[in-house]
């Protein structure tokens, strides 16, 4: 039995993709992660979760579409939710990150998703970006907070940087796929662990 409702969401959307990843991999945002979310619903049986991939769909502005995807993932009732990018940048940018809104919950998430990347990818030094809180205005914002559930947005590596695009590249979907689930089912089972709260008084 599942005991953890995770929506997954697909960053930017069909008419606005995202950054362009370099070669070999040649792929939007939009169009990378639409295959990286069909492969973790594929595997997700394998994981103590339960998924569901939501589409951003271009409602003419960012801020009605971020409102409108977020609201599906609210009548699902997420109990987490992890936003699906790459990053883009000057060609010597590099590594992983992970942003949160900065609430405990956002906060556990992350660290764990970060901790998948920092392995799955060999980080060191300079390329474990690390977990960033995002504040009001910042690119990424409004994905983290629009939502009820904790929510965190991933940038697993620079599209624009030829080592990490080699690496992912080399590497294959799949392994991504499951660092992610690994990190789903591990906030799913230290939630699970918390004390409950207190009583109220």
């Amino acid at each position: 039995m599942k005991t953890g409702k995770i929506a997954v969401v697909v960053g930017h959307n069909s008419k606005k993709q995202g950054a362009q990843a370099i070669t070999p991999i040649d792929r939007s945002e939009f169009d990378f992660n639409s295959e990286l979310a069909s492969r973790m619903l594929d595997s997700a049986e394998n994981y103590e979760v339960e998924l569901k991939v939501f589409t951003r769909r271009y409602q003419g502005s960012y801020t009605k579409e971020i409102q409108k995807v977020y609201g599906e993932v609210n009548t699902w009732g997420a109990e987490f939710s992890m936003e699906l990018h790459f990053n883009s940048a000057y060609f010597t940018a590099a590594g992983s990150e992970v942003f949160s809104s900065g609430t405990p919950g956002s906060l556990r998430f992350a660290n764990l998703a970060q901790l998948e990347l920092v392995t799955l990818f060999k980080r060191a030094g300079k390329t474990d970006r690390g977990v960033k809180v995002r504040k009001k205005g910042a690119r990424g914002y409004l994905s983290l907070v629009s939502g009820r559930a904790p929510a965190i947005l991933v940038e697993p590596f620079f599209g624009s940087n030829r080592s990490d695009v080699l690496k992912m590249h080399r590497m294959g979907l799949q392994p991504l796929a499951e660092a992610y689930l690994r990190a789903m089912e591990a906030v799913v089972q230290q939630t699970l662990d918390l004390p409950p709260p207190p009583p109220d008084s």
